[in-house]
């Protein structure tokens, strides 16, 4: 039975341990559940996109479909820009 190279050990190993650090992963990724996705920073983003698309105002206010709130500028611009091509009112499980 011929030897095996030293380098070539190396790089059973690596694939080995690869395999092993990708399949907990997938394991974690598979059984993870998050009852309320829109929490803390997400939920403030997604307030904003939701007033720039429906009420073209920035702000964080709690979402009113008969009114404008009062623009303010705790956050910075272009995330909730991004958002507001995803967002939709309520929001769905699809958008998240």
């Amino acid at each position: 039975m011929p030897a095996i190279k030293p380098h070539l050990m190396k790089y059973l190993a690596a694939a080995i341990i690869f395999a092993v650090a990708m399949g907990l992963r997938l394991g974690a990724i598979s059984q993870t559940t998050n009852e309320d996705p829109l929490q803390a920073d997400a939920g403030h983003y997604y307030l904003y996109a939701l007033q720039l698309k429906f009420h073209r105002t920035f702000s964080g206010s709690d979402f009113r479909s008969d009114q404008a709130p009062e623009p303010d500028a705790v956050r910075s611009p272009m995330y909730p820009l991004f958002l507001t091509a995803f967002v939709v009112a309520p929001p769905t499980d699809f958008m998240i």
